[in-house]
């Protein structure tokens, strides 16, 4: 899996916006670090949706890597950190929008994001 690589991002955004926006990048350095403290949760029929999704996604990703042999490619295989960056997108869209729980829009959407990610990486 690909390792987020916070200094990587850094520079490219330092490379794309001028001094005086480094205003505007520590206001959403700042933003991030309010929204990451926020209280959240995830309410029981919210939580029961997530958690099928999880196991079907997994079945999923298992059955679609499977080759004639029935044996699993690990590699193409949806892993513990893939889950758990999918809850933390989530989590962070729901405080973007306000939000101290999550709801299955903002579910939903992590979801997609997250593969998208997956599909399109090298």
């Amino acid at each position: 899996m690909e390792r987020f690589d916070a200094s990587a991002y850094e520079n490219i955004i330092f490379t794309l916006l001028d001094q005086k926006d480094s205003v505007l990048l520590n206001n959403f350095r700042n933003y991030l670090t309010v929204l990451s403290n926020l209280e959240y949760k995830i309410p029981d029929h919210v939580q029961k949706i997530v958690e099928d999704d999880i196991v079907n996604i997994r079945k999923d990703f298992i059955s679609s890597s499977s080759n004639k042999n029935k044996s699993v490619d690990k590699s193409k295989t949806l892993d513990i950190d893939a889950i758990h960056l999918i809850l933390i997108v989530a989590r962070l869209q729901a405080l973007s929008y306000g939000h101290t729980e999550l709801t299955l829009n903002e579910w939903n959407t992590a979801k997609t994001l997250e593969f998208e990610r997956l599909h399109n990486r090298v």
